[in-house]
C-alpha cells in the first residue's frame, strides 16, 4: 500500500509525500521478524526512495548519496540481485553531477563489466551512455564520438518509457542534450541545434516532471552556447518555473545559472549578478557541480559590468580554482578565454589577457574544440589588432575561420568574419 502510494505521489509529482510513503514502506518491511525480512523487496523500495530524492533534492545531495551507499551495502549482503546495476548507475550519476568525472569513468567501467556479464541490453545501453556523457564532460571529444556510435547501436526507442521510470529521467533525451553540447564544442553549430529540435516537446509528451526540468534547462544552455540569446532566456525562465512548481532543486539551480549568463546580453547585468549568486546557493545546497564552473565563469564579467571590481577578483580566483582542480574539462578553454576577456574589460592588463588567451588556445587545440578555439582567436586577434599587429591577427584568425563548414550565420562566425574584413 505504502509503495503504491509513493509511486502515485511521485507521478503527480509530490516528492515530499512520495518520500514519506516510501519511508513508511521501508519501515514496514524492516520491522518483519528476523529471517522474514525480504531484503530484495527492501532494496527495491530503497531504490525508489533514492530516485525520488534525486528528483526532489538533487542527484548528488548528501541524502541521495547516503541512500545509494546504503543500497550498495544491502546488495552486497544479498549477492546476486537484479537491482545491482541500477545501484552502479546511481553511483555513476552521483559522481557525474558532483563534478567527479574521473571517478564517474571508473564506475562506467564497472557498469560495462556488469552489463557484459548479465547480457542485458538495457544495461549495455546505459553503460555505453555513461561512458559517452563522462568523456564529453572531460573534454575527450574524439573518444566520446566513438562511444556515441556504440550508444546508437544499442538504443531501443520502445524501451524509453520504462527506462525513464527506472532511472529517474529519460536517458534518450539526456543523450541528445550531451550530443548537442559535444557537437557545439567541436565546431558543428548547425548539427548541434538540430540535435535539440523537439527536445522540449518530447519531454512534455513523456509527462515526466524531472525529464521536463532537465530538457528545458539544457535547451536553454545549448541555445546560450550557440548565441541564441532570446531562446536561451525563454527556456531558462521556463525551466525555473517548472522546477519551482515540481520542487526540482537541482535543475532550478542550473537554470538560474544559465539565465544569469544570458541576462547581460539582454541588458540586465544587475539582475544577472543577483541571480548567479542565488543559483550558486541552490547548486551548493544540492551538491551540484556539473556545468557549474563554465556557467559561474560568466560571473566575473557580470560583476565587472556593474563595477564590483573586488568581488570580480574573488570570483576570478574561484573560477581558476574550479578549472584547475576539477576533472570536468569540457569548457576549460572557454572558461579561461572569459577570464582573458575580463582582464580587458576590467582593471586588468593586456599582458594578462594575452596569457589567458594563449592558455585557452592550447587547451582548445588539444581537445579539438573548434568553437572555443574560434572564440579565443577572435579575442586574441582583436587584441593584436589594437596593438598594431594586423598581419599576426589575420594569420591567427584565418585558418580557424576557414575550418568551419556550417553555421556561418551564427554570432561567433559573424564576428570572426567582421574582424577578418576589417583586417583587409
Amino acid at each position: 500500500y505504502w509503495a503504491q502510494a509513493g509511486d502515485e505521489a511521485f507521478a503527480r509529482p509530490a516528492h515530499r509525500e512520495a518520500v514519506s510513503h516510501f519511508e513508511s514502506a521501508l519501515r514496514l518491511v524492516r520491522s518483519a521478524k528476523e529471517g522474514q525480512c525480504d531484503r530484495e523487496r527492501e532494496l527495491e523500495l530503497l531504490l525508489r526512495l533514492n530516485h525520488t530524492n534525486m528528483a526532489g533534492r538533487g542527484y548528488a545531495h548528501p541524502v541521495t548519496v547516503d541512500g545509494f551507499a546504503e543500497a550498495r551495502r544491502l546488495v552486497n549482503s544479498i549477492g546476486v540481485s537484479p537491482h545491482r546495476f541500477p545501484i552502479y548507475y546511481g553511483n555513476w550519476v552521483i559522481s557525474h553531477v558532483s563534478g567527479q568525472q574521473a571517478k564517474a569513468l571508473e564506475i562506467a567501467e564497472e557498469m560495462f563489466d556488469a552489463a557484459t556479464g548479465d547480457r542485458n541490453p538495457d544495461h549495455s545501453f546505459m553503460s555505453a551512455r555513461s561512458f559517452y556523457l563522462s568523456r564529453t564532460m572531460t573534454g575527450a571529444f574524439d573518444t566520446a564520438e566513438a562511444d556515441y556510435e556504440r550508444v546508437l547501436e544499442l538504443y531501443d526507442p520502445e524501451r524509453e518509457p520504462d527506462l525513464t521510470r527506472q532511472y529517474g529521467q529519460s536517458p534518450h533525451l539526456g543523450l541528445r542534450c550531451y550530443r548537442a553540447i559535444g557537437l557545439a564544442c567541436r565546431g558543428f553549430p548547425t548539427r548541434a541545434w538540430q540535435e535539440m529540435t523537439g527536445v522540449p516537446e518530447h519531454s512534455e509528451n513523456l509527462g515526466h516532471s524531472n525529464t521536463i526540468g532537465y530538457a528545458y534547462a539544457h535547451y536553454g544552455m545549448v541555445a546560450w552556447l550557440l548565441g541564441k540569446h532570446e531562446t536561451a532566456e525563454e527556456f531558462s525562465r521556463r525551466a525555473i518555473q517548472v522546477t519551482e512548481e515540481h520542487g526540482l532543486v537541482m535543475w532550478k539551480g542550473i537554470a538560474m545559472l544559465v539565465l544569469a549568463a544570458v541576462l547581460p546580453s539582454r541588458g540586465q547585468p544587475e539582475e544577472a549578478v543577483e541571480l548567479m549568486e542565488e543559483g550558486m546557493r541552490q547548486c551548493e545546497e544540492s551538491n551540484t557541480h556539473v556545468y557549474v564552473p563554465y556557467l559561474y565563469s560568466h560571473h566575473v564579467g557580470n560583476l565587472l559590468a556593474v563595477n564590483r571590481y573586488e568581488q570580480a577578483a574573488e570570483a576570478r580566483d574561484k573560477v581558476i580554482a574550479m578549472s584547475e582542480h576539477g576533472s570536468e574539462r569540457w569548457a576549460n578553454a572557454e572558461i579561461i578565454r572569459l577570464l582573458g576577456d575580463a582582464e580587458r574589460a576590467g582593471q586588468g592588463s593586456d599582458a594578462a589577457a594575452r596569457e589567458f588567451y594563449h592558455q585557452a588556445l592550447a587547451i582548445a587545440r588539444e581537445q579539438k574544440a573548434r568553437l572555443w578555439e574560434l572564440r579565443t582567436s577572435v579575442g586574441l586577434a582583436d587584441l593584436m589588432r589594437n596593438e598594431g599587429d594586423i598581419n599576426g591577427a589575420r594569420e591567427l584568425l584565418t585558418p580557424i575561420y576557414a575550418w568551419f563548414s556550417e553555421g556561418h550565420d551564427t554570432p561567433d562566425l559573424t564576428r570572426a568574419k567582421q574582424l577578418l574584413d576589417a583586417f583587409s
